[in-house]
């Protein structure tokens, strides 16, 4: 199965149906579980949603933003049927505002789970294997901690190792935790960092200091004057030390 996708804002924008409706603009999640639907919009169009279990959501921004448990049905990419996948309700209208078009939802592990995924950013396509397609060059392995759904890569720094989450729903090139800020011996550079940009998430505007690293290596592969961040995602630290997102990849 191959689809096209966008990139929008260092965000995949997916064309997808949901319920035998659409298509509707969907970004994809390596790090997300589990999808989302925005919850107006899901409630307009019928989508299963029990507004009587509820929480409050996680990832960028400082606001409380309710969740309901709901499910995305009958689910079609590239014209394949993916079948019902479960998720969370929420407002997603300031991600909409950011990409400049209503994005329906945020589809994550549940789609991915089992699944042979290729995502090719030069060509702007996704693509689905039922076996694994024959390749050439370097492989880079993923590692998946237990009873954990987030996929995790070994990066360098500078020449330092780190463990960073592979996450297509990040905008940035490289994320630290303190953890990996510390790992990365990157304090001083950390200090400086400038204050002055922010990020956008489903729980609104944060702060986000930046500053520059000479090189961030892949596997055999070396990313010049990167761009990295650095935030205080506390919870996210046990097992992993930061974000590679879609600015790198």
């Amino acid at each position: 199965i191959e689809l096209s996708f966008e990139l929008v804002r260092n965000q995949i924008v997916l064309p997808v149906r949901i319920g035998a409706k659409g298509p509707f603009y969907v970004l994809l999640d390596t790090a997300g579980s589990p999808s989302a639907v925005d919850l107006a919009t899901a409630l307009e169009l019928g989508f299963p949603v029990d507004t009587t279990i509820s929480g409050n959501a996680s990832g960028v921004g400082e606001e409380r933003i309710p969740i309901f448990a709901a499910e995305l049905p009958m689910v079609e990419i590239g014209g394949a049927a993916f079948g019902d996948l479960d998720a969370v309700a929420l407002d997603l209208s300031r991600i909409s505002e950011r990409m400049g078009r209503p994005i329906l939802g945020i589809l994550g592990y549940g789609l991915l789970e089992g699944r042979i995924v290729q995502i090719d950013y030069p060509g702007r396509t996704v693509r689905f294997y039922g076996q694994p397609p024959e390749t050439q060059g370097w492989r880079v392995p993923l590692v998946f901690l237990e009873d954990d759904f987030e996929p995790l890569v070994d990066v360098t720094v500078n020449g330092r190792p780190i463990r960073v989450t592979m996450d297509t729903g990040s905008s940035l090139a490289l994320e630290f935790f303190p953890a990996g800020v510390e790992r990365a011996g990157l304090e001083s550079i950390a200090s400086r960092a400038a204050g002055d940009r922010t990020a956008i998430g489903a729980r609104g505007k944060v702060d986000v200091p930046k500053a520059t690293v000479d090189v961030v290596g892949i596997g055999p592969f070396e990313v010049h004057d990167v761009e990295v961040a650095f935030t205080e995602r506390e919870r996210y630290e046990e097992g992993r030390e930061g974000n590679l997102g879609n600015g790198i990849l």
